[in-house]
């Protein structure tokens, strides 16, 4: 007798789905770096999404003067891959492969990662989607012919530049002793070509650099960017900077290509090098240029070889509110802390030596005191992690917000529903379709938000850990005891240094850094500073 096995019609197959959708938009070119133009990708593509019954609105992520042939460097498609791979997201639209990426490895990559999520990609301009595995030979074709035509357009932007060069014409710059008129041409501002001409008289009889920058200060000069000259780096600047000759170099770098990657590299024969005499009136004669170059050679030839330190480049670490500008750490000496090993001190050029090494002494004691004494600290730590992380004011945040959206829905949909609209309608549904899709990306937003808040306490919970494995005291300050531990760090004024550890994981601009210097500090110190400065120096650790 047949055995017969009856298999029920699967009830979910036509299940209605609703997806969470987003959208990805990028402007890259100075002409399509134009608000409108990403105002306009993005309403549309929230208008889409928002107002579609089948979907449920993930957010709209996009970046803006970034380079198509890296995703490393975009942070708008890097939030949104993000969010997908923790499965926040089920479809993304994108305006075309292009706008994606033109790296061909990185999107095909991409696609793959993401369509194991069962999270799809979906590109209008080409009606692709990437859950079609049949596609990928399309995409390898498609992204590839899109990065050559990016390499092409680089190669022909360096083409006319080189072109240009050859004529004589160049980019030029601010620079102190000139002024640049309307024909992009310098010309001299005699006021401070003077001074110029008194800098190099001044190095040629034998005054020291500090010395000179002193008379520059009080004369009351300001540098091409109408800033008060703060270090001597400016003024050897002035005496290496052959423009004073009426010469300009065009290719000293050039923007060389490895592998996927693109980097700016001297150039040392490997690229034309365009060197163009005359092409503006010189303040400074060639004699008296060559004369200051043979100093700087002699003294070079006479410095002891000293074994080479690392540089460690903290820009975008530390900002100066006082100089309006981020440092970089660059080891130039030492300083003896309270009998331990000596510690290495920093500086920028840019930045006087003061605020840099007392920059470096404050991350150092910083240092210390969480490895020292973090067993006193951790209870405060703790509850300012869950003040910063707290689940319970970003949902009531989230309950507020979805209200508001709701209501403005409400009166977009009574409206629309009108059989007869007039002029004053028309405009209604209008400004509230505006305040629908500004409110809703409030409302994702504090979503983001809320879904970081797990990989945070995770964060906070390493923390933990790694201040409880430091050494006290502190060996050595070094890129990788500092960065695994502080994400930021301000200088205000001349007296207050603050390290901030990022624990909400937003970005610590100087503006944020700024509002941040408020908080509760888990640890605050002051020491009195010992040499021509007499300071007290107020520093803090703060959690943000």
């Amino acid at each position: 007798m047949k055995d017969i096995k009856v298999i029920e019609t699967n009830q979910n197959a036509n299940k209605h789905i609703i997806k969470r959708v987003a959208a990805y938009a990028r402007v890259s070119t100075k002409q399509e770096l134009q608000e409108s133009s990403l105002d306009l990708q993005v309403r549309h593509y929230a208008k889409e999404i928002i107002f579609n019954p089948d979907y449920i609105f993930a957010g709209i992520y996009y970046d803006h003067g970034k380079s198509g042939t890296s995703m490393i460097k975009r942070d708008g498609l890097q939030a949104l891959l993000k969010k997908a791979y923790a499965g926040h997201v089920d479809l993304i639209l994108v305006k075309s492969l292009s706008r994606f990426a033109r790296n061909t490895i990185d999107a095909l990559n991409v696609i793959r990662e993401t369509r194991k999520q069962g999270v799809e990609f979906f590109f209008e301009k080409e009606n692709l989607s990437s859950l079609d595995t049949t596609i990928d030979m399309i995409l390898t074709m498609m992204a590839g012919l899109a990065e050559a035509e990016s390499q092409q357009i680089s190669s022909n932007i360096r083409w006319g530049h080189r072109s240009r060069a050859k004529n004589g014409k160049v980019p030029i710059h601010p620079t102190f002793g000139y002024d640049i008129n309307e024909d992009k041409k310098y010309v001299i501002n005699e006021t401070n070509a003077s001074a110029v001409r008194k800098i190099y008289k001044k190095f040629l009889e034998g005054k020291k650099l500090n010395e000179i920058l002193i008379y520059l200060i009080e004369k009351g000069f300001k540098t091409a960017k109408d800033r008060e000259f703060s270090d001597y780096q400016q003024v050897k600047n002035i005496l290496t900077n052959e423009i004073y000759i009426g010469r300009i170099t065009y290719g000293k770098t050039f923007i060389k290509v490895d592998g996927l990657e693109k980097k700016s590299v001297i150039n040392n024969g490997e690229q034309p090098k365009y060197i163009i005499n005359n092409h503006h009136e010189p303040i400074i004669d060639i004699d008296t240029y060559n004369k200051v170059q043979s100093i700087f050679e002699e003294q070079k030839a006479k410095r002891k070889k000293i074994e080479k330190t690392d540089i460690n480049n903290y820009e975008k670490f530390a900002y100066s509110t006082r100089h309006e500008g981020f440092i970089k750490r660059k080891r130039i000496g030492v300083i003896d802390e309270e009998g331990a090993e000596p510690i290495p001190f920093f500086r920028k050029s840019s930045v006087p030596k003061f605020y840099v090494k007392h920059t470096s002494k404050v991350l150092f004691r910083s240092l210390n005191v969480l490895s020292r004494k973090f067993g006193r600290l951790e209870a405060l730590f703790d509850a300012q992690v869950d003040d910063i992380l707290s689940k319970q004011k970003l949902t009531k945040k989230l309950t507020e917000q979805e209200k508001i959206v709701e209501d403005y829905m409400r009166q977009y949909y009574r409206l629309q529903r009108k059989t007869i609209k007039d002029k004053k309608d028309r405009i209604m549904l209008f400004e509230l379709e505006t305040l629908i899709i500004q409110e809703s990306m409030i409302y994702n937003a504090i979503e983001d938000e809320y879904n970081n808040i797990e990989e945070r306490l995770n964060h906070a919970i390493d923390l933990k850990k790694h201040f409880k494995e430091l050494k006290y005291p502190t060996e050595a300050l070094t890129p990788e005891n500092v960065n695994n531990i502080f994400d930021g760090f301000l200088i205000d004024g001349q007296d207050t240094y603050i390290a901030f550890i990022n624990i909400s994981n937003k970005e610590l601009t100087p503006e944020a850094m700024k509002k941040a210097a408020f908080n509760t500090p888990l640890h605050t110190g002051a020491y009195k500073t010992k040499g021509r400065i007499d300071a007290e120096i107020k520093w803090s650790i703060i959690l943000t």
